[in-house]
């Protein structure tokens, strides 16, 4: 049995790409993840910050090295892992993260992409631009402004929008992606 979790917070050391006897690299990246909540008074609290190590291996050791940096907003999740040691005062364990995705909080920015091609002489390489991309079905054709209405706040309900999009059908119109 495992135990997957998400968590959000902010990255909290500088990820470093490391490299072991055996020729395999890994990450170690720090989450730190505080939970808000509004008091009696409204009032936006902040409670206790929870930190969270998850390690990242590989292929994903070497995306998560180049692609987030300390302070940066995140999104983690992975398997829950129990690592156990010795220690001068004893054995000692800690809850830990196996890393499977890591990427950035959108949000509270945006951030650009960049697929990448594992190659077995050079490592990785940017794909081509373009690589993997289609035609963006939910894209709007330009048209003239005048008399266009605001776009919907996050907040108004659906009777207060004048147009639908069919997702079934939209969808359906895509091509299967070709790696």
């Amino acid at each position: 049995m495992s135990s997957t979790i998400t968590v959000r917070g902010w990255v909290g050391n500088k990820p470093t790409l490391t490299r072991t006897a055996h020729d395999r690299v890994f990450t170690t990246v720090r989450v730190a993840s505080t939970h808000r909540y509004r008091d009696s008074r409204n009032e936006w609290v902040d409670g206790d910050t929870q930190w969270f190590s998850a390690v990242f291996w590989d292929d994903a050791a070497d995306n998560v090295a180049r692609s987030v940096r300390q302070g940066e907003p995140v999104v983690l999740t992975g398997r829950l892992v129990l690592e156990r040691w010795d220690s001068e005062e004893g054995p000692r364990s800690s809850l830990g993260v196996r890393g499977a995705t890591l990427g950035h909080d959108l949000t509270r920015g945006f951030a650009q992409f960049t697929r990448c091609v594992r190659t077995a002489a050079t490592g990785f390489e940017p794909a081509p631009s373009g690589a993997g991309r289609q035609e963006d079905p939910f894209a709007a054709p330009a048209v003239d402004d005048a008399g266009a209405q605001p776009a919907p706040t996050p907040d108004a309900d659906e009777d207060s929008l004048d147009t639908a999009v069919d997702v079934e059908e939209q969808l359906g119109a895509l091509e299967p992606a070709t790696a």
